[in-house]
């Protein structure tokens, strides 16, 4: 079997999710809680991908060994232009409205629009899965976490002229 990059990549990514999980029970639970929430699943994920990478290596050098078919197998497609430009210009608008609202109030409105407006969703789904978005963040990270947020640069700007909100 030839060496894969994918391969060894998978298993750097293992070894890191399991030093920051085997160091985080160190801490205390609110330090660790982060660590432990994203590093766990994290090092499942990494795990299924090198096992799925193996199987498909021995796959493949089975195939080279059995006699030749004519079996064609679907290449990888590139990514079309104009679905990378969308990625881009959602993640850019989502730092923007960040910027603008408040991390909070940011993403609050940008799952919202995500679920609208390219999404295409229906009112009730959206406004559903974007309170639950909203009491997801608001939960681990105001009431739990207890982490101070940025109030954005829209309301600082009304701060600023003397209208408070």
């Amino acid at each position: 079997m030839k060496s894969c990059g994918k391969m060894f990549m998978n298993l750097g990514a293992m070894v890191v999710a399991a030093w920051a999980v085997v160091t985080a029970f160190k801490w205390p639970l609110k330090t660790a809680l982060f660590p432990l929430v994203v590093g766990i699943p994290f090092f499942l994920m990494a795990t299924a991908e090198f096992a799925l990478t193996l199987s498909r290596k021995k796959r493949l050098a089975e195939k080279e060994a059995a006699p030749e078919t004519h079996v064609v197998e679907k290449g990888s497609e590139a990514l079309p232009a104009g679905k990378t430009a969308v990625a881009y210009l959602l993640i850019i608008s989502l730092l923007l409205i960040i910027l603008l609202l408040g991390f909070p109030a940011g993403i609050t409105l940008f799952v919202f629009l995500y679920l609208k407006v390219y999404g295409k969703e229906k009112w009730e789904i959206s406004l559903f899965l974007t309170a639950v978005a909203y009491a997801s963040l608001y939960g681990l990270f105001i009431k739990i976490l207890n982490i101070p947020f940025h109030k954005g640069w829209l309301w600082e700007g009304l701060r600023s002229v003397g209208i408070e909100i």
